[in-house]
């Protein structure tokens, strides 16, 4: 269950964090996490994926109007998150 007031928790599957704000669809690929994580939570899905726990909730936090400046950002995590999301996307 997400806590409206503090935000999503490492502990939160990425299920509840989907259901929660299907919108951070697009954040997600941008930190290069591949669909098909089932019911794994936010912060094993980012260690199996070396990405920053911390800096994902964060620009999830964010992105979903909740509280972020209570977690540590990694700024190289960060960097690489705002690259891809200002990358245009493959033509087929």
């Amino acid at each position: 269950m997400i806590d409206k007031q503090r935000g999503y928790m490492p502990s939160n599957s990425m299920k509840e964090l989907i259901g929660d704000n299907a919108m951070l669809l697009p954040a997600i690929s941008r930190f290069d996490i591949a669909f098909g994580f089932g019911d794994g939570s936010i912060d094993k899905i980012c260690r199996d994926n070396s990405v920053d726990t911390g800096t994902f909730i964060s620009v999830c936090d964010l992105l979903s109007g909740y509280d972020c400046s209570h977690i540590h950002i990694s700024l190289p995590s960060l960097m690489g998150y705002l690259k891809r999301a200002h990358t245009p996307p493959l033509q087929c």
